[in-house]
């Protein structure tokens, strides 16, 4: 079975000290029952696909659009 963690703010493996992407780095790592898979924002990484500690983590960019419409006219971030 397959578990997929989202992490919408922050890369993991963490580098800048964000609490919510070292939680769920932990918990990936410290899942038992099922193969974990994480997806994280892309930050400061090159790849969009690495292996971590056996662990497959996908990283995704923000786009322009999502920039312009979440954050600056709505002010929402969701």
């Amino acid at each position: 079975m397959r578990a997929a963690i989202y992490v919408p703010h922050g890369a993991v493996p963490d580098k800048r000290g964000f609490a919510p992407a070292i939680v769920a780095w932990n918990h990936a790592r410290r899942l038992k029952a099922a193969s974990p898979l994480i997806i994280s924002a892309r930050e400061h990484y090159l790849s969009a696909h690495e292996i971590v500690d056996g662990i497959p983590v996908y990283r995704i960019g923000e786009g322009r659009l999502y920039r312009r419409v979440f954050r600056k006219m709505t002010r929402l971030d969701p």
